[in-house]
């Protein structure tokens, strides 16, 4: 058992440093403006959810975000754009993992529309962080105003955040899936040995 608990940590660790390294430096913007980033730093994520479970994508999940805040606390965009990151990162993996949760392993179609519901999820929760959090933190601490930039809350909403969202979500879904598809049989085989 003391054995197995050693294993999972390791894998817990050694997936956070990928998703670490994905979010570092594999960013690509897309969207208005450049500055809205997609990453694929939830390829690691799901893989520790279909082999480690609910809590080893969660752990997974905070060491990554742990990290990054710790390489790149300097910025501001890091001080309220990684706990925005984290939260619709988790509420789209606690979605898919409600939808397909892993009864007979992993499945492609509970899988794609888990992701959409979760893409869902996550697009709700960061416009309403938008309205309440991110807008007035970035116009306080970063004198961001959508003034500038010709746009007004509810423009910016509709615009800029719902669209960057729901394809962020998809882009999610589909990396993932193109990762885990060939990788069935292994999680299967690891996820047993977890479980044991």
């Amino acid at each position: 058992m003391r054995q197995n608990q050693t294993k999972r940590i390791v894998l817990v660790a050694i997936l956070s440093a990928f998703s670490f390294l994905l979010i570092q430096f594999l960013q690509f913007p897309i969207g208005l403006g450049g500055f809205m980033k997609v990453d694929p730093s939830i390829v690691p994520i799901m893989l520790a959810l279909y082999v480690l479970g609910l809590r080893g994508a969660m752990s997974v999940l905070l060491m990554r975000s742990f990290v990054y805040f710790l390489f790149n606390m300097g910025q501001v965009s890091t001080i309220i754009g990684l706990p925005m990151n984290m939260a619709n990162a988790a509420l789209y993996t606690l979605v898919l993992w409600q939808f397909a949760k892993k009864v007979e392993g992993f499945n492609l179609q509970k899988f794609v529309i888990g992701g959409v519901l979760g893409t869902v999820a996550g697009t709700l929760i960061m416009l309403i962080l938008n309205y309440f959090y991110a807008i007035p933190a970035y116009e306080h601490f970063a004198n961001f105003r959508l003034s500038d930039m010709g746009l007004d809350l509810r423009t910016w909403l509709v615009v800029m955040v719902l669209p960057f969202n729901a394809a962020q979500g998809l882009v999610w879904t589909a990396i993932s899936g193109l990762v885990l598809v060939p990788m069935k049989k292994f999680m299967t085989t690891q996820s047993a040995k977890f479980a044991a």
